[in-house]
């Protein structure tokens, strides 16, 4: 394949997301036609190979080692799958486990989702529409018939979360310093109004940490707080506040966070606190809209299953200038119980 498109400005990848798998490909216009062809193929007929397999594993180990000896590494393998209670699809599973996959498990898998699933097809950038209406005609249109695509947005499956609990990691480093997580269960993606206003409280949070502990601790240069809603797990997501930290002073700084939190339920934030936090992310968002990944990633993935994201799209920037103080506080009061947060520490041997 690289000798055959040796010349040619073209990528073209598999990923394997939350909810879905994608092919994705980027081209100039002009040779948009060979990319649709080579999506096609890859879905009519794709290869499976041992040597690609066996390099894989080798890759997947090297990798695991090298997580095993960073913080957020660590968090990976292990905090994850302890924030989801210990199921087995959170996480990343030890090296032992993957290497026993076979080629023909991977391709009794995979296969007939490349056979049977529905297709949506986004593309973006400079191009004819007619054209890609015509070339998806002539190369995907041609593809078996294929199933429906289910109507639910997210899984049956509930996830935990380990209200209360604590866990302590230890990573194989020689630099002296370690994390506080400090975790809270939220909820999922579907309500926007309310996915969005949780963005906003983490900013605040963070902006809070970053005063407290950074300016008059000089404890850390990166504190930071974002809310993970999850796409596809009923009311899962979780907050987290996320602290680099000397071991030392771990302590020191749970009973800042908790002071934070403290903050931000008994009392609303002060209007030039609101401003300080929302326009920034205004700022952002209004160049952000325009570029071809939001539209691509955030609209249009999707959207057959999410017609609503469309729509959602329209007046994001009217719902975020709309968001109050009051709305912040009554998510906070509702949200931020330290009885029931996770925490984890992670620190050196």
């Amino acid at each position: 394949m690289e000798e055959a498109l040796a010349g040619r400005k073209m990528n073209i990848r598999f990923d394997i997301n939350e909810n879905s798998f994608s092919f994705s490909g980027s081209a100039d216009p002009e040779e948009m036609e060979l990319l649709f062809q080579l999506i096609c193929h890859y879905i009519r007929d794709p290869g499976f190979r041992e040597e690609a397999l066996d390099r894989s594993k080798i890759q997947y180990r090297q990798m695991y080692d090298s997580l095993l000896r960073k913080p957020e590494g660590i968090m990976q393998i292990k905090g994850d799958f302890f924030l989801a209670e210990d199921d087995p699809g959170f996480g990343l599973p030890d090296p032992s486990i993957v290497g026993r996959y076979s080629l023909s498990d991977i391709r009794d898998w995979l296969t007939p989702y490349l056979k049977n699933s529905p297709i949506e097809l986004s593309v973006i950038g400079d191009i004819d529409p007619e054209k890609v209406i015509s070339l998806a005609s002539a190369y995907l249109g041609r593809l078996d018939k294929r199933q429906e695509a289910p109507d639910e947005k997210t899984s049956p499956r509930q996830i935990g979360f380990p209200r209360g609990k604590q866990l302590d990691l230890k990573i194989d480093t020689k630099i002296d310093s370690g994390v506080v997580h400090v975790a809270f269960l939220t909820d999922d993606f579907w309500d926007i109004a309310q996915t969005r206003r949780l963005s906003l409280l983490s900013k605040a949070f963070s902006e809070k940490l970053r005063v407290l502990i950074r300016e008059e601790l000089g404890e850390t240069y990166s504190p930071y707080v974002y809310n993970d809603p999850s796409l596809i797990f009923e009311h899962y997501g979780i907050l987290h506040v996320v602290v680099n930290a000397k071991p030392e002073n771990h302590e020191m700084v749970y009973l800042k966070i908790t002071e934070i939190v403290q903050s931000l339920t008994s009392e609303m934030i002060s209007v030039k606190d609101m401003d300080n936090v929302r326009e920034p992310v205004l700022n952002h968002l209004e160049v952000y809209t325009k570029t071809n990944e939001y539209w691509l990633n955030s609209v249009m993935a999707e959207s057959y299953r999410y017609p609503r994201k469309f729509e959602w799209a329209g007046h994001m920037m009217e719902d975020y200038r709309s968001i109050t103080r009051e709305e912040l506080f009554l998510l906070a009061k509702k949200y931020l119980k330290i009885e029931t947060r996770a925490l984890i520490r992670i620190r050196p041997y």
